[in-house]
């Protein structure tokens, strides 16, 4: 249920960052984008729907899997990471950036901000998760969230790689640091999220094939 009311709050995020008054692209994932099937009314409400839901599915299926304890401490955090002070906040930063709102003096710290607020947190919250419903101790969830956040961080950054020269206005990490310094900077951040696994040993195989397949990615 956990897992299930992730992907219900990532797809709300995609289709209102489809959104004419957003992004405004008209396909996601080779398709047509929501709001051109539906219409921009509808795809409001569809997002508003998923979000929502998500938190209905973490509570009612939630508590059949685990402790109303572990409930309330993954609410919170999937709360605080999808919220104002996570992927939403880095979303506000991101369009007052683009439409030129706010007079940006660092752009390395902006860019930073804003990557890590608006995608970096909702992925970091996903092994943080794993850590609860675990029952690991406060210092293993520490290990697991800060390998979320570096590759959450890489994540975005060689999404920015893959897209340069299609952004406008956006602030990227190549825009600020160039494709190949981008790169590295992902490759480093995939090696220090990789580290943060170590105390698993093999049990952590398949974390750590997901932080490599975030730098060979093609798409």
């Amino acid at each position: 249920p956990f897992a299930a009311s992730i992907e219900l709050i990532h797809t709300y995020s995609l289709i209102h960052d489809d959104l004419p008054s957003m992004d405004n692209d008209d396909y996601r994932r080779g398709k047509p984008s929501s709001h051109k099937v539906f219409g921009e009314e509808l795809a409001i409400l569809a997002g508003d729907g998923l979000g929502t839901f998500a938190y209905e599915i973490m509570v009612e299926k939630g508590l059949k899997v685990t402790s109303k304890e572990n409930v309330l401490k993954i609410v919170r955090e999937v709360s605080h990471a999808s919220g104002p002070w996570g992927m939403v906040g880095g979303q506000a930063a991101d369009i007052l950036v683009a439409k030129k709102r706010i007079k940006v003096e660092d752009k390395r710290e902006m860019v930073k901000f804003i990557h890590t607020h608006k995608t970096q947190k909702l992925i970091a919250v996903c092994p943080t998760i794993g850590g609860i419903l675990g029952h690991c101790n406060s210092d293993e969830l520490h290990h697991l969230k800060s390998y979320g956040e570096k590759i959450g961080l890489a994540f975005q950054i060689m999404d920015d790689v893959l897209d340069a020269g299609k952004e406008e206005n956006t602030l990227t990490f190549p825009k600020v640091y160039g494709i190949e310094n981008s790169k590295q900077i992902a490759r480093k951040l995939v090696e220090e999220g990789k580290e943060q696994l170590t105390m698993w040993g093999e049990k952590a195989r398949e974390l750590s094939d997901i932080a490599d397949l975030i730098v060979e990615r093609s798409s």
